[in-house]
């Protein structure tokens, strides 16, 4: 009977160790998990020891105080926590292909492998910034470049996560506005060139983001394939974000200023984008007039015909707000 209770335990450890790894992203969901999932683990495995700590604390005024505060909060969910891993616990604990010691050895090695994946998760997320998403200004590059350190160090540390390394290379966003590698000196060269590492490592590990996609395209370039380069980085782009927004502007203005505006393909997607920006608010319209007007001279009557497929007012009117 002993040992059905402290197998049922650590079966009732197991989903929840499970539990905490996969709301790792969630601090505050997460971290009272893997405490719950070590005291079903402790309780498992030393039982005496655990009730009588289990005793001394039910004891303590301090606790009372806080479990009281917590005891509305958790109303409506502790039953239905408890029923589940109920449940869960007694499936575990009867299944009947395994010894009573080989089950627990194999859990304990289970809720410990957990339980690291967890702290991983969590620690990784406390270092990353919070404003980790590509700024599309200058106030709000020169801000994620503050944060360059604490990013480098989660994605460092996150290893496999691509969202992580794509933080870590918006940190350098603020290269997306410098107009050729000529202006750098050694220094921001090297850093550009890590930045550059880093949104190449987040696809690699998580390819089906478009705006590191579009920032890899939006870098400054001085190697041979440059212009063929973001070609495929906007399609990509395109690809992996095809109703983005917030990223529509900035594609039509580095395709505007790239001679793969002449692509056809790019040409459809760019049409899309117009579609995509003509449909918001009058103000984002904009955004297409100032891709017009930064467009090289040789793209204008392309980029023009573009909108004009779309909308021919809106076509129009990029004459008018030409500046004179």
């Amino acid at each position: 009977m002993a040992d059905r209770k402290q197998t049922t335990t650590l079966g009732s450890a197991l989903p929840v160790a499970i539990l905490a790894a996969v709301a790792g992203s969630f601090i505050w969901i997460a971290v009272p998990l893997l405490a719950i999932a070590a005291l079903l683990f402790a309780w498992g495995l030393e039982p005496a020891r655990t009730e009588a700590l289990v005793k001394r604390l039910r004891s303590d005024p301090t606790l009372h105080t806080f479990l009281a505060r917590l005891k509305l909060m958790s109303s409506w969910a502790a039953p239905r926590l408890r029923l589940m891993l109920v449940v869960l616990g007694i499936v575990v604990g009867l299944v009947p292909s395994l010894p009573t010691e080989r089950l627990r050895s194999g859990l304990l090695v289970l809720g410990i492998v957990l339980g690291f994946s967890g702290v991983w998760i969590l620690v990784a997320d406390l270092l990353s910034p919070k404003t980790s998403s590509l700024p599309f200004d200058r106030n709000g590059a020169e801000a994620a470049a503050a944060h360059r350190i604490r990013a480098v160090m989660a994605a460092e540390f996150g290893a496999i996560r691509g969202d992580l390394w794509a933080d870590a290379a918006y940190t350098g966003a603020r290269f997306m506005w410098t107009s050729g590698l000529p202006s750098l000196d050694q220094s921001e060269s090297k850093l550009l060139a890590r930045v550059r590492s880093n949104a190449e490592t987040a696809l690699a590990l998580a390819p089906i983001n478009g705006a590191a996609w579009l920032f890899l395209a939006m870098l400054p370039d001085a190697s041979a394939d440059a212009e063929s380069r973001v070609g495929t980085l906007l399609e990509m782009s395109y690809f992996t974000a095809p109703s983005a927004p917030e990223l529509a502007p900035w594609r039509l203005k580095r395709a505007a200023t790239s001679s793969v505006l002449a692509d056809t393909d790019i040409q459809e997607f760019i049409k899309s984008d117009i579609r995509t920006i003509l449909s918001r608010p009058p103000e984002f319209q904009q955004a297409i007039v100032a891709a017009y007007r930064s467009a090289l001279p040789q793209n204008q009557p392309i980029f023009e015909s573009l909108v004009a497929d779309v909308d021919s007012a809106v076509a129009q009117s990029l004459h008018a707000s030409q500046p004179k």
